[in-house]
């Protein structure tokens, strides 16, 4: 059974670690390196693609192990294995949480609901790929048959930053012909920005090449 209340702070380790903080304040990285030529051999991780280099950092190879034994003394395995799992982590909002389901593929199911799981997620992905190629392909249409050319963002918290970020990351991809704008509040000043963008005087009161998103978790976002 997990425990949702642990505190790494209760441990051995975090103890250890702790009075070992306080000791390493007066040393330098130069020195763990000289004393430890295979400092970087022992202090990497390697997996796939992604290479993570803790040698550079003011940690001595007590510090390092005593790191170790405090993933091992927490609930951090356990709580990885329950998320893949789907089981029902997130307790603010009593669900699963999904993160592991959007990268994964079929095969990598271990049951039946992982599997189910899946297919469902893959199948929200080509639904989104869908509506993505048809705005960019100048398919989706505003009232008057205007292609869609300007896309409008409203979310709250992640529901505004994730799109942003992503759609920041990937700007040298973005369609010429779409602008993309984001709103992180329903107050008058933040959408004043917008009223040029969505209206017109010829069409009243939305501009007909303009679609508004509303991004959320669940619609609780909405209503409130």
């Amino acid at each position: 059974m997990i425990n949702f209340h642990y505190s790494p702070t209760k441990t051995g380790a975090w103890r250890k670690l702790k009075t070992l903080a306080q000791d390493i304040q007066s040393e330098k990285i130069v020195n763990f390196f000289e004393t430890d030529p295979d400092r970087i051999e022992s202090m990497v991780v390697n997996e796939g693609e992604l290479f993570l280099d803790f040698s550079k950092n003011l940690i001595s190879k007590e510090v390092w192990i005593q790191l170790l034994r405090l993933a091992k003394e927490s609930n951090l395995i356990s709580h990885r294995e329950s998320m893949f799992s789907g089981k029902p982590i997130n307790t603010s909002e009593k669900r699963a949480v999904l993160h592991a389901a959007l990268r994964s593929v079929e095969s990598d199911g271990k049951s039946k609901e992982d599997k189910n799981r899946t297919k469902l997620v893959k199948a929200q992905l080509d639904h989104v790929r869908q509506v993505s190629e048809k705005i960019r392909g100048a398919h989706w249409l505003g009232s008057t048959g205007k292609p869609i050319t300007n896309i409008i963002n409203i979310g709250i918290g992640g529901s505004d930053l994730g799109p942003k970020l992503a759609c920041s990351a990937l700007e040298e991809f973005c369609h010429k012909n779409l602008t993309l704008h984001f709103v992180s509040n329903v107050d008058d000043l933040t959408k004043s920005k917008f009223i040029p963008v969505i209206t017109d005087s010829e069409i009243d009161p939305v501009k007909a090449d303009s679609l508004v998103f509303c991004s959320g978790k669940f619609y609780f976002d909405l209503i409130d």
